[in-house]
């Protein structure tokens, strides 16, 4: 998408460009490009938008959980690499370990308003790949496979 994201190199971390995901307008931002690449890609409407919630709710747990004050901005790069669509939100928050996260489908939980991003997504797109690492900050990697050619490369708004 647009540069200024992640990487110290305004990279996903894995020298894609990003996209700032910050604030309000970031997020209309990303919205809007996110659309965009969805719709350039040769899938049917429904599984475009199943992406989309997917791709959004690792955008927004990014913002939520991932942007203290005074650190740089979460970000999100769209690419198609080997047959798939790869989304990867990156943030530079504290990092979490989802193995550790409690069960969001227990009794005790349900009433919640939170903690079902993580089930979410892995029910709606093939491969979700989470890296938290030491020093901070968290990389979700979304992988769903496209059921049709499209061109490489990552997508720039």
């Amino acid at each position: 998408m647009c540069a200024g994201g992640g990487g110290a190199d305004g990279s996903d971390g894995a020298g894609r460009p990003a996209l700032p995901v910050g604030i309000p307008a970031d997020l209309a931002r990303a919205e809007d490009g996110l659309r965009a690449f969805l719709g350039s890609l040769p899938r049917a409407e429904a599984e475009r938008s199943v992406v989309y919630v997917a791709v959004l709710e690792a955008v927004l747990n990014a913002v939520r959980h991932g942007h203290p004050p005074g650190r740089q901005a979460p970000s999100l790069a769209l690419d198609v690499t080997e047959g798939a669509f790869v989304a990867t939100a990156s943030d530079h928050g504290p990092g979490f370990a989802p193995d550790a996260l409690p069960d969001p489908l227990a009794p005790e939980r349900r009433g919640l308003g939170h903690g079902r991003g993580l089930p979410l997504m892995r029910g709606l797109v093939d491969d979700v790949e989470i890296t938290a690492p030491p020093g901070g900050g968290t990389r979700v990697v979304l992988r769903h496979p496209l059921t049709a050619s499209a061109p490489a490369g990552a997508h720039t708004a």
